[in-house]
C-alpha cells in the first residue's frame, strides 16, 4: 500500500478526507503513492496460483491468505476488471472456495462458494 501502510483511516484521510472512497471505487487511478500496481499485483498473484496448481494438481488444498489476493483471484477467475475489484467484499475469516480444472495447458477456474465472515463479530 505504499504510503499507506502501517496507517490508519484516520491518518489517511487526515489532509484529503475522500482519497480512501476514490481508492475503494477505482484502485487503478486512484493508488496510494508508492503502492504497486495492481496488474504487477495479479501478475504476481495468477503466477504463484499456477505454480500451486501444477504442484499440487489433483489435489485439495487450503490456503490461508490476506484478502488482496482472495480479490485478486476471484478477479482472475470471473474476469472482473481491476477498476472493480474492491465490488468483491472479502469478510474477515472468510470462505471463498474455487476450482481450478485442468484444461491441457491451462486451468479453468470456477467460484465455488464465498461466504462473507465465520466471524460473529464482523
Amino acid at each position: 500500500f505504499g504510503e499507506w501502510q502501517g496507517k490508519t483511516p484516520e491518518e489517511i484521510t487526515r489532509f484529503d478526507p475522500g482519497v480512501v472512497q476514490r481508492f475503494y471505487r477505482d484502485p487503478t487511478t486512484y493508488r496510494p503513492d508508492g503502492a504497486e500496481g495492481l496488474a504487477e499485483f495479479r501478475h504476481r498473484v495468477v503466477a504463484a496460483c499456477k505454480d500451486i496448481l501444477e504442484r499440487h494438481a489433483g489435489q485439495h488444498i487450503l490456503i490461508i491468505c490476506h484478502a488482496g489476493i482472495i480479490r485478486m483471484v476471484l478477479a482472475h477467475i470471473l474476469e472482473i476488471p481491476l477498476s472493480n475489484l474492491f465490488r468483491i467484499k472479502i469478510g474477515t475469516a472468510s470462505i471463498t472456495r474455487v476450482e481450478f480444472a485442468e484444461q491441457g495447458e491451462e486451468f479453468l477456474g470456477q467460484l465455488i462458494f464465498h461466504a462473507g465472515s465465520l466471524n460473529t463479530q464482523a
